[in-house]
């Protein structure tokens, strides 16, 4: 009796494991907020606004 078996099983767990940690990453890096102000996340709209405000740009 080889463990053969047992060590195909242990890695295909581990590479399951370690593909769903990096979609898992992959999404929170993706959905995570782009813009901060004061250490608060803003949209995108409120990032230009306060960039606008600050460089007094009235574009």
């Amino acid at each position: 009796m080889t463990t053969w078996p047992a060590a195909i099983a242990a890695v295909s767990l581990a590479s399951a494991a370690i593909a769903a940690a990096w979609f898992t990453w992959q999404a929170r890096r993706i959905t995570a907020p782009r813009y901060w102000i004061n250490g608060q996340p803003v949209t995108e709209r409120e990032w230009e606004d306060h960039v606008r405000r600050a460089t007094g740009s009235q574009s």
